[in-house]
């Protein structure tokens, strides 16, 4: 049941992704046909850069976490004087 959990949770986060991907080449595309300047262009450009990595980095902090919270744990796992 936990892991049916965290499957859709995975795959949610996955479609928000995916989503946003879309989103952010929509508004590069809508900056375009109504500025048609570079700049607007590019002010979209960095602000969906800032969006998706905001969005994808939570992963890399997340292992990190994991990685954290595992060597802690290993070594409160060892009992002193048990060989």
């Amino acid at each position: 049941m936990i892991e049916t959990g965290q499957n859709l949770i995975r795959n949610l986060t996955t479609l928000a992704i995916g989503a946003a991907v879309v989103i952010a080449i929509g508004m590069i595309l809508w900056s375009w046909v109504v500025q048609r300047t570079v700049s607007a262009v590019m002010g979209a450009i960095i602000l969906a850069a800032i969006v998706l990595f905001a969005i994808s980095s939570t992963g890399w902090l997340r292992d990190k976490v994991a990685e954290d919270v595992g060597a802690r744990t290993q070594t409160q796992a060892v009992v002193p004087g048990s060989g």
